[in-house]
């Protein structure tokens, strides 16, 4: 891709948007995350930061997250 990181976009989700997607668990049923795209890995993948003081990383699919207003 050419241009400067921050103008890069991949299936329309660029490095700052906010997503959320759905975390499924045996034991604590469904439930939704959210957090910040920090890094576009490839065309398949992104790098998102959660919101939460631990600040876990997640390497999620693009088809997992939803843009978050």
């Amino acid at each position: 891709m050419w241009g400067t990181p921050e103008k890069q976009s991949f299936k329309g989700f660029k490095v700052g948007d906010i997503v959320t997607w759905k975390v499924k668990s045996i034991t604590k049923g469904t439930k939704y995350l959210k957090g910040e795209i920090y890094a576009l890995k490839d065309d398949k993948t992104c790098l998102v930061k959660v919101d939460d003081s631990a600040g876990k990383t997640y390497e999620l699919q693009y088809d997992e997250i939803t843009k978050t207003d």
